[in-house]
């Protein structure tokens, strides 16, 4: 019966092992294949910066916004024409 124990837990052990070794193995060459992080470069090319909208406080991307004045924007043109209201 101690035996079938100490046989069982070498197999776990060695499984384990092999698990352990073969996802550092994946991690090791999946790390290879990532392209090196260049800081934030290319991710802030594809960003719109996003503006508030003053009636409604929806952000909205700039280049979509309806622009009052340097400070004002407005999701849509029923709350540019409603903000003299």
């Amino acid at each position: 019966m101690i035996v079938r124990l100490i046989v069982f837990l070498l197999i776990f052990t060695l499984l384990w092992y092999l698990v352990k070794r073969i996802l550092t193995l994946l991690d090791k060459t999946t790390q290879k294949t990532r392209p090196p992080h260049q800081g934030n470069t290319s991710f802030d090319a594809d960003v719109e910066q996003m503006v508030i909208c003053k009636k409604c406080g929806v952000y909205t991307p700039r280049n979509h916004a309806i622009k009052a004045n340097e400070t004002d924007f407005y999701c849509s043109q029923e709350h540019y024409d409603q903000r003299k209201k």
